[in-house]
């Protein structure tokens, strides 16, 4: 009998503690035992170890041993992945933007990607929405439609919003379909507060 000669790992979680360095998964874990990134757009960067060792990722896949031989350690992703994940091109100056964990007025919070050079900021859901689409396509219009009608009418006749955001959560993919929907329901003030969160006002106000 021939048995598979392949190491084989216990999968490990995936999550990470935003700005710690002593979470090996944080991209501040990375900076400060030295790595440098050089990032070449969203989801494509070189990591460059202290020892000179130089690693790939080219959309969110590296070709370091780990994630070649064993799959990723870390449900299917290297740590050099899930460190890239946290960094992302800024769309206003070319900078860098870094996720980080901030507090809204309401004491709630939030992550999004900021850029320590000009403060542009996204929101970190519409990013992994973004992200998505770029690697899977658009969401089918039809399965968009069902999934926010059918928050929306949680949201309605239960009078509480959270079905709107628990579903987002799941798929922020469909934030710009939410808004729509929420507008054509003359949910207005959900809508409003839909698109600020992932960014969408403009998609918003055209709706109404």
């Amino acid at each position: 009998m021939i048995g598979n000669s392949s190491p084989q790992v216990k999968p490990k979680s995936a999550t990470w503690t935003v700005d710690c360095k002593d979470d090996r998964l944080s991209i501040a874990h990375a900076m400060s035992e030295g790595y440098k990134i050089a990032l070449n757009g969203d989801g494509s960067a070189e990591v460059l170890k202290g020892d000179g060792t130089a690693y790939h990722i080219h959309e969110f896949e590296c070709d370091c041993p780990d994630k070649q031989g064993r799959g990723g350690s870390y449900a299917g992703h290297c740590k050099h992945e899930v460190w890239v994940s946290q960094l992302r091109p800024c769309d206003l100056c070319g900078g860098i933007m870094a996720l980080g964990e901030f507090l809204t007025a309401f004491g709630k919070s939030v992550k999004r990607f900021e850029c320590e050079s000009c403060g542009n900021a996204r929101d970190f859901d519409l990013v992994k929405g973004e992200r998505r689409v770029k690697r899977y396509g658009k969401p089918n219009e039809q399965d968009a439609h069902k999934a926010c009608q059918a928050a929306i009418y949680e949201a309605r006749f239960r009078d509480a919003d959270h079905y709107v955001w628990d579903a987002l959560q799941v798929r922020p993919d469909i934030a710009p379909a939410m808004v729509e929907r929420l507008s054509q329901a003359k949910m207005g003030r959900l809508a409003d507060e839909v698109a600020g969160r992932y960014g969408l006002k403009a998609e918003a106000i055209a709706a109404d």
